[in-house]
């Protein structure tokens, strides 16, 4: 018994020992999963004081940065919670119209019938005197026209003997001829060898709404095709068949369902409306009209270019003809386009971003800008960068800036604007 009792006690002294040696670092590791916790849940940097008032299903932080990556941007990873209780909007102003712009403080050209904001045209218009006036007219108004009219409508007879076209376009190069026909709702463009006798539909397109079809070849052997109508169409060909779209350069009303003459001169297509007297000038980028520099006191009854001179038609009168010294835009000086306000009714607006600019800013210097107390106070932004607004409180009037520089004083081509994409957060 007396043995016993000493073996117990031994492992007893021996278990406390143990108890002794764990104690000590069962409490050190404690401490150090709980300093581990609390830094864990400790944020980077302090938060604004954003009400915090609907919580929103998905991540904001996932879905912002899937826009900055779409126009190449570095998504900002430092300020996570930014805009978490804030809700969202999405808005996209098409320039077109009036759109939504300060016409006040917008000083870019904006052609109405076009959907495009752009540096304003670079033009020298002199009327020449009637003793100089005979000569181009008679070059212009060829006599043998009329025959070539007529013998296109007899080869259209031929070649479709079931159709009756109510409109048909022709042009002729070399051995090749294009043959544009076009019923109320639709036109077909073929091409007929003149020397093998075959005919092949290279397009042909349905339409909206009615209109009238003009064709015209250019310098470059491409095959330019417009639709006037309430929303005027436009294709080009080239010679290898590929067809480019480049209807989203004019847009509504720019002919409004009017016969339309197409020529080319120095690199510039000029579309004239034979009705209500308006000139387009496009230079592969946008459409500007040209009628206002000319300041008709009348509606033309003809409209007509031969090389880069204008002629025109004086109702009950004489023709008049105009040299045209066109040399593209104006790049003198830098120019702005402001917004009105792009938000609708909030308590404010917390933070914005510029998700897209459909434009072109080449050869200029383009800064941005931001606000959301009705142009007061302005913040620089990138597209991409989400601006968090400095005034916090009742600041619910959003608008954009955008300050284009040239670096040229007159070019061919200009910097442009189609639309903005804009993005913001706001409160209820």
């Amino acid at each position: 018994m007396f043995f016993e009792f000493k073996i117990r006690n031994k492992k007893e002294e021996k278990r406390r020992g143990s108890f002794k040696f764990l104690g000590p670092t069962f409490f050190i590791l404690l401490i150090l999963i709980t300093i581990f916790f609390i830094y864990d849940r400790t944020p980077s940097e302090s938060i604004p004081s954003f009400y915090e008032e609907i919580k929103e299903e998905g991540d904001p932080v996932d879905q912002r940065a899937e826009v900055l990556e779409s126009v190449n941007s570095q998504p900002i990873s430092s300020r996570p919670n930014l805009i978490n209780g804030l809700l969202e909007v999405t808005f996209t102003d098409i320039l077109s119209g009036q759109a939504w712009l300060d016409e006040e403080k917008t000083d870019l050209y904006f052609d109405w019938t076009s959907a495009s904001l752009f540096f304003p045209p670079s033009l020298k218009v002199q009327e020449l005197p009637s003793n100089q006036v005979q000569g181009i007219v008679a070059q212009f108004f060829d006599v043998n026209k009329k025959e070539e009219k007529a013998n296109s409508q007899d080869l259209v007879k031929i070649l479709f003997p079931e159709n009756d076209f109510k409109q048909i376009a022709v042009l002729e190069n070399k051995e090749i001829i294009y043959l544009g026909l076009a019923q109320d709702n639709s036109f077909e463009i073929w091409e007929y060898n003149s020397q093998s006798k075959e005919k092949e539909m290279i397009f042909s397109q349905g339409t909206e709404c009615p209109g009238y079809l003009a064709l015209y070849l250019r310098k470059n052997g491409e095959l330019f095709i417009f639709w006037a109508s309430r929303y005027s169409l436009a294709y080009q060909i080239n010679p290898e068949g590929l067809i480019q779209d480049l209807s989203d350069a004019f847009g509504w009303r720019l002919a409004s369902n009017n016969p339309v003459f197409v020529n080319e001169y120095n690199g510039f297509i000029y579309i004239f409306n034979q009705k209500n007297g308006s000139i387009i000038r496009y230079n592969d980028q946008v459409s500007a009209r040209l009628d206002q520099e000319f300041w008709f006191n009348y509606q033309p009854e003809f409209l007509g270019m031969e090389k880069n001179f204008l002629l025109v038609q004086v109702p009950g009168g004489d023709k008049k003809v105009y040299q045209i010294d066109d040399h593209g835009f104006d790049l003198r000086k830098k120019r702005q386009v402001v917004s009105e306000k792009v938000n609708f009714d909030v308590r404010s607006v917390g933070a914005a971003q510029i998700i897209k600019i459909d434009g072109s800013f080449e050869e200029s210097r383009a800064q941005y800008f931001l606000s959301n107390d009705g142009g007061n106070s302005w913040q620089e932004a990138q597209p991409g960068q989400i601006v968090i607004f400095e005034d916090q409180s009742r600041a619910n009037d959003l608008r954009w800036k955008i300050v284009i520089d040239p670096e040229k004083d007159v070019a061919p081509q200009t910097p442009y604007i189609n639309s903005i994409g804009l993005k913001y957060w706001y409160r209820r």
